[in-house]
């Protein structure tokens, strides 16, 4: 057999050469190539990338590149994205989303999210809701813990205001 047996890409491809340039052995037949183990097709070699076997034919994402292990060879080609500079509507945003740029959804942490309350309103931290400021020492509980009644000098009842009434005990 020829001293450079034909074999799989990702085996060892230093030969050493006899001085004939065979040594005694097998060889496989004629297009097909060793494994390691036996005669094979060159396209069904798995393939060796990144120090992971591959199978013939089988495909994977690496670094924003789309890779095939095809014919004895690992061929990747990079990913193909559309174009997005920007998002035509304000709640959206440009982000990277698996390698490429999206329109995503804009979001606010929880932490930002208070309303912006008018002059004429009270805000309430508990229900993060606005109410009528004349709503405020009137004696009801309009926002859901009652921090519109909280240090109130004078407290102004008012019939046919909503909301519930605080017991003063």
């Amino acid at each position: 057999m020829p001293s450079c047996e034909p074999s799989c890409q990702y085996r060892n491809t230093s030969c050493t050469t006899g001085s004939n340039g065979c040594t005694s052995g097998c060889t496989c037949a004629n297009g097909l190539v060793y494994n390691g183990t036996h005669c094979v097709e060159p396209s069904d070699c798995p393939c060796y990338f990144n120090n992971i076997f591959y199978k013939a034919g089988m495909t994977w994402q690496h670094n924003c590149s789309e890779c095939i292990c095809w014919e004895n060879k690992v061929m990747c080609t990079p990913q193909v994205c559309p174009s997005v500079t920007f998002c035509p509507s304000p709640g959206y945003e440009v982000s990277r989303k698996n390698c490429c740029s999206v329109c995503s959804p804009v979001t606010i942490p929880p932490t930002t999210l208070v309303p912006t309350c008018v002059d004429s309103e009270f805000y309430c931290p508990s229900d993060k809701s606005c109410i009528s400021k004349s709503w405020v020492c009137d004696g009801l509980q309009d926002c859901s813990i009652g921090e519109d009644e909280n240090n109130c000098k004078n407290v102004s009842l008012c019939n046919g205001t909503i909301g519930k009434f605080l017991l003063f005990i």
